[in-house]
């Protein structure tokens, strides 16, 4: 009777895996839209001109465009998610061949799924009652604190820590006597906790047939080929600057590729916000707060031949010079330079910007004692600092930025000089 319903349990698990291979692209598919919904969305009410910033009444559409897409992937009855629940329910327990902790993960993306409609229903409420007001208006905000909205995010954000090992939403983050928590915040906070999900997927144990295009790159739907030629190269140059010790374990140990067709997303260090995205027309954007590493990453992209504006901190947004420009071969691999080489950069240039320092005060303090010489050396690391955010404001109005000498070094030691005007 035992072997009679491990061949039950076996037949259902097959059958159940053969439904899962195409939708399993799809699952991820539908994520990715409600992601991209919701942080253009957030992204596009942040910039809206100021006094106003007033919300409109088509981002309530806007918003259940993303309800739709996360239905999509949870209730489609043909759906990846759907398929594994039936399997999952016709076992007595969770079969191997669908992972040891498969039960427990899809409970857990039902568990997401929840929260995160629960929170976009909110949303789309409170852009309904503030449409025509700011969003930061004080009524929008008792809005927001009023429908509970922050406990639902906190408990979402709870829910994918669980999930993925990972954290994710920001605006919660901030202490609570500095946080005015608005609708931009909210939609940022669940678009990442989607994007977190998405790309926690491919590597769940969890059955899918997403293209594993690498051992770090993975493609999904009909995934762009230029796209995909980029993710080949910043693999292969992610082990070459691996064999240099340019990067600490915490960091090389999460770098990740998705690969769709219109976007790619770069997972590029251990922190939740340090990512990049490219478009399949050129279109690159880094996120991270470090000015050092972004002053030279702009540096970098405007050598060559893009554009970069800072629209929000923490966010360079670099234009290609043409519509075709991922198209050119050497474009993908300096491309690929870039997202390489940031990797671990602030702990490199870090210990640069000491050695530099240490150097100069050497020669200043030549019979200096030891604590005179530490205080030294920490004032002129710090001013270096206060000299690389100056220069990112003076970036953010248009001014042309060049790294500080130290990242120049950095970058010729992992081989990357092309920027000086001649090739590698």
């Amino acid at each position: 009777m035992v072997d009679g319903d491990r061949e039950v349990r076996g037949m259902a698990v097959r059958e159940g895996q053969e439904g899962v291979q195409g939708p399993a692209k799809d699952f991820v598919s539908a994520l990715m839209r409600a992601e991209r919904t919701l942080r253009e969305l957030a992204s596009e009410l942040q910039l809206r001109k100021e006094p106003f910033r007033e919300v409109r009444p088509e981002d309530v559409f806007r918003i259940q465009e993303a309800e739709l897409a996360l239905y999509s992937a949870f209730e489609g009855e043909r759906g990846w998610f759907q398929n594994v629940s039936n399997v999952l329910a016709k076992a007595a327990r969770a079969p191997e061949e669908l992972g040891p902790d498969a039960e427990k993960a899809v409970n857990r993306l039902r568990r997401f799924y929840s929260l995160a409609s629960s929170a976009l229903f909110k949303a789309r409420y409170v852009a309904d009652k503030c449409a025509g007001l700011p969003y930061d208006d004080d009524f929008c905000i008792h809005i927001v604190r009023r429908e509970g909205v922050p406990a639902i995010v906190e408990e979402l954000m709870g829910e994918v820590r669980s999930l993925t090992g990972r954290e994710c939403g920001f605006g919660l983050r901030i202490p609570e006597k500095r946080r005015r928590y608005d609708l931009p915040s909210l939609l940022n906070d669940v678009s990442n906790c989607v994007h977190v999900v998405a790309e926690w997927f491919p590597r769940s144990g969890l059955p899918t047939l997403l293209t594993e295009a690498g051992e770090r790159c993975y493609a999904y739907g009909d995934a762009d080929k230029d796209l995909l030629d980029l993710c080949s190269f910043w693999e292969q140059k992610v082990g070459d600057l691996k064999e240099k010790g340019a990067y600490v374990e915490e960091d090389y140990s999460v770098l990740t590729a998705l690969v769709g067709p219109e976007e790619a997303t770069f997972r590029v260090g251990s922190s939740r916000d340090h990512a990049t995205r490219v478009s399949k027309d050129g279109r690159f954007v880094y996120y991270d707060i470090d000015a050092p590493v972004s002053n030279t990453v702009e540096f970098l992209m405007e050598s060559m031949g893009y554009r970069c504006t800072t629209p929000s901190s923490g966010m360079l947004v670099c234009s290609p010079p043409g519509p075709d420009a991922l198209g050119d071969k050497k474009v993908r691999e300096r491309i690929a330079d870039v997202m390489s080489w940031v990797t671990s950069a602030d702990f490199r240039l870090q210990n640069g910007f000491r050695n530099f320092c240490e150097m100069g005060c050497r020669d200043k303090k030549r019979v200096a004692n030891e604590s005179e010489f530490e205080w030294c050396v920490d004032e002129c690391v710090a001013e270096i600092y206060k000299e690389e955010t100056k220069k990112r404001w003076e970036a953010e109005k248009g001014a042309r930025v060049r790294p500080h000498p130290v990242a120049e070094s950095d970058l010729e030691e992992l081989g990357i000089t092309w920027w000086k005007g001649g090739e590698r």
